[in-house]
């Protein structure tokens, strides 16, 4: 039979969508109320626009039991709330062992801030359960509302977290803030170089030792061989001193030199990987008496290979690999079979040969270009905690202005190595 209520029904729609929302995400026995299967028409009461816009009052359908589904559905939920004060008081007494504590124990010693909160935080929720069973004017949305707060201030607290925490992976542009490096130019003529035909002809080299520490300090100067000011932090060198190695004639010598800068350019290297880049400025040139190799004033460029150690490897190396090692292995056997064939299974085995060879060389390719994603450790030197590893030989550059143009003439190599500070 449909019966028309002009009233509103949020109190119904909530008690019939309380099992969800005890659920806290756990699992719990699923209750399903008692329903008939006479429908009621229920009117719900219009929104103000529907008001004003003198339109037809929406209606909605919901289920109700016979006279007595009253009680049926209080009696739910009398057994819902002591079901769930149940689970809860049993969360509160694991949460104190977890502490090391009796759930009714007082605190003893001197304890952690943390470790006080986290007590402090489950006597109150006790204290509060007690207090819902005795408060019986709290409707049941405020309520689930209360509880849910409560529980979420209890799982936020780490002491009593059941899920072990994960390391979040830091941005490559932080993993080498505050480490400390020993790098070694070494400077002379290098196939591709624009310097003057006649620098480092001799083949003369100048060796310059400092030690550099990348700070997490921003930088607040542009550079354009950084690429950008974003992420862009300065490059502290210790002492402010660089030292150039002796020779036959002249011994050590030490260079004053500025703090540069540097940055993680990501995407520009080879394959797309990412480029260390750093600076350091001198004002004098670098150079030995009767030597055709220097260094000019300003400032010296270096960059080399930058790979994040905690990025899982993809695989794609050690496939290439394995297929490449299968055909040269079928290649080795396919020799010895086309040896002994006859004519025309010499033919065949021929042409299997050369189809196994444009197949070795598109996987040696692969197995190149996957090598310098992920290269081996061999050519690598890593940070004092492991999670860089830089290329252990890098590019040394000068900066020439010409008119408009900006060109970057090679000067050399140099050498890297973790240093511990």
């Amino acid at each position: 039979m449909f019966v028309c209520i002009n009233s509103y029904i949020l109190p119904i729609v909530c008690i019939c969508f309380l099992p969800q929302v005890w659920s806290f995400g756990s699992t719990t026995s699923k209750r399903h109320f008692t329903a008939s299967t006479s429908p009621i028409k229920v009117t719900i009461p219009p929104h103000n626009s529907f008001i004003r816009q003198n339109q037809p009052l929406p209606l909605v359908l919901l289920y109700a039991g016979k006279d007595d589904s009253v009680e049926n559905i209080r009696d739910e939920i009398e057994a819902l709330k002591s079901e769930a004060l149940q689970k809860l008081t049993a969360l509160d007494e694991k949460m104190s062992e977890m502490n090391g504590q009796r759930p009714d124990s007082s605190l003893e010693g001197e304890g952690s801030s943390v470790s006080t909160t986290a007590t402090a935080i489950s006597t109150t929720t006790t204290t509060s359960l007690m207090e819902e069973e005795t408060n019986k004017e709290e409707s049941e949305s405020e309520y689930m509302e209360r509880r849910l707060v409560e529980r979420i201030a209890i799982s936020n607290n780490p002491d009593y977290s059941d899920i072990n925490s994960v390391r979040k992976n830091k941005r490559d542009e932080t993993l080498l803030d505050g480490t400390n490096w020993r790098i070694s130019l070494d400077i002379g003529r290098e196939i591709g170089t624009w310097m003057p035909k006649e620098w480092g002809i001799s083949g003369e080299r100048l060796k310059i030792d400092f030690e550099i520490e990348f700070s997490d300090e921003q930088l607040y100067e542009r550079e354009e061989f950084l690429g950008s000011m974003g992420d862009a932090k300065i490059a502290v060198v210790k002492g402010g001193k660089m030292k150039l190695s002796p020779s036959l004639t002249e011994g050590v010598r030490e260079i004053s030199v500025k703090n540069g800068g540097w940055r993680v350019s990501k995407g520009n290297g080879p394959m797309g990987t990412n480029l260390l880049r750093f600076y350091i400025e001198t004002d004098e040139k670098i150079s030995r008496k009767a030597g055709d190799v220097y260094c000019p004033a300003g400032r010296i460029y270096c960059s080399c290979g930058f790979f994040n150690r905690n990025t899982p490897s993809s695989g794609q190396k050690e496939r290439y690999k394995k297929k490449l090692d299968d055909l040269i292995a079928r290649a080795e056997a396919l020799d010895d079979e086309i040896a002994s064939a006859g004519f025309l299974g010499k033919l065949q085995k021929n042409a299997e040969m050369i189809r196994l060879k444009v197949e070795m060389q598109e996987s040696a390719q692969r197995f190149r270009e996957a090598s310098i994603v992920e290269p081996d450790s061999s050519i690598l030197k890593f940070s004092s905690n492991g999670e860089v590893g830089l290329t252990k030989e890098g590019g040394v550059c000068c900066k020439v202005n010409k008119g408009v143009a900006i060109e970057y003439h090679i000067l050399g190599r140099f050498y890297i190595q973790s240093s511990k500070m």
